[in-house]
């Protein structure tokens, strides 16, 4: 599954852990391991020049002051390459004893551009949460990591805990970026026979919040025309269920995906902001890694990578491994077929005449409802039939 797998090393407590996840992960698929680390050598000798100003007055003479220059700028460069190679001692060693292949790249320069550089020639980069600069106590990334995080679209293991793979949480919300991280979270179970959970959380509160805060916005009149207490009828009686019940089908499409790989998992519905359900089962539950795919159901334009991504990599208390789709193009292409597919759904004039009952405020969204039932079927048409068979589904 990953061939190249990139640490970056820096001696701090999440690197060592990182090394350990690393050569686990190495061990398990034949990959060959790249150890980097990014020393700050130009820093250094800018800072010494700026510094120079404030020197003492004997040192400030320029054949002292230039041969002090010289001397910084050898101790510097050598010292810093002795202590980067020291850095990556245990690694080397971990890779010998274990056979695995394995190179050494050190490289002078701003830490995160080197590392985002780098991180684009390999399949996964596992990286600590914080670097030595870390604060303690704190789950929260280190500059570094977050930068990593949000400029490389390759798979990221965010690490802060001990290497396990004893049970994965797998985050699944029906998008096919989810059910790819998803087959990638089954091939890492059945190396390290993990047990297998999937998660997938649906925002009831959403809709609630926005029928709220119209209440102070609509006047009277425009609440009648908007016909508010049906639309919030509508969405509190029928939209959340049918939520719900949409959610159901993604979790049940996931472990279809697990049972044909010849794996079981568990799966538990969550309901609030995803990204915090999800770390806070983590906390209840206490799994040593998190799947989930880089973007979701609803990726901007312009994104970097998807809110919940982000904020689980962030905040939650395990390894969090962010899975890239190897072609996202081609996952758009799917999803553009998907949508051709859509429209080749038919509605039977019988069928048609059943939906003219509906209210016009709610006809669009119980269509969408009634086609997604369909398509989960296999229908091609839409018959009357078929619409008794939705209501009772979602619950309508």
């Amino acid at each position: 599954m990953y061939r190249s797998i990139l640490i970056p090393v820096d001696n701090s407590k999440n690197s060592k852990l990182a090394e350990d996840i690393g050569v686990e992960l190495a061990r398990a698929f034949g990959s060959k391991i790249t150890a980097f680390h990014v020393y700050s050598g130009k820093f250094h000798e800018f800072r010494f020049r700026v510094l120079e100003d404030y020197l003492p007055e004997n040192y400030k003479k320029e054949d002292v002051l230039e041969y002090q220059r010289k001397i910084h700028a050898v101790l510097i460069s050598r010292g810093l390459e002795l202590i980067s190679y020291a850095y990556m001692r245990k690694l080397r060693e971990k890779c010998q004893k274990y056979g695995i292949k394995y190179e050494e790249k050190i490289v002078d320069g701003k830490n995160s551009d080197k590392i985002i550089e780098e991180a684009r020639n390999h399949d996964l980069t596992v990286i600590g949460a914080q670097g030595l600069g870390n604060v303690n106590g704190s789950l929260r990334l280190g500059s570094n990591s977050r930068r990593v995080l949000r400029h490389v679209n390759k798979d990221i293991l965010i690490v802060k805990s001990h290497p396990s793979f004893k049970k994965i949480f797998v985050c699944i919300d029906g998008s096919r970026y989810s059910y790819e991280a998803l087959k990638k979270a089954v091939k890492i179970a059945k190396v390290f026979n993990s047990k297998l959970k999937l998660l997938s959380c649906y925002d009831p509160v959403l809709h609630r919040t926005v029928f709220s805060s119209l209440v102070n916005v609509l006047s009277e009149e425009e609440g009648k025309l908007f016909r508010f207490k049906e639309q919030e009828k509508l969405h509190n009686e029928i939209i959340d269920r049918g939520l719900e019940r949409l959610y159901e089908g993604y979790l049940e499409k996931g472990l279809e995906i697990v049972r044909e790989h010849g794996l079981k998992a568990d799966a538990e519905l969550l309901s609030g902001k995803p990204y915090q359900e999800i770390c806070k089962k983590a906390v209840e539950e206490g799994p040593n890694l998190i799947v989930l795919s880089r973007f979701g159901m609803h990726r901007g334009k312009y994104a970097e990578i998807g809110s919940n991504a982000e904020n689980i990599a962030e905040l939650a208390n395990t390894n969090v491994l962010i899975v890239s789709s190897k072609e996202e193009n081609a996952v758009e292409k799917a999803d553009a077929a998907e949508q051709q597919k859509e429209e080749k759904i038919v509605w039977s004039e019988s069928a048609k005449k059943r939906l003219e009952r509906i209210p016009p405020f709610a006809r669009p969204m119980a269509m969408l409802a009634i086609e997604r039932y369909a398509r989960e079927k296999g229908y091609k048409v839409i018959t009357p039939e078929v619409i008794e068979e939705a209501k009772k589904r979602f619950g309508m």
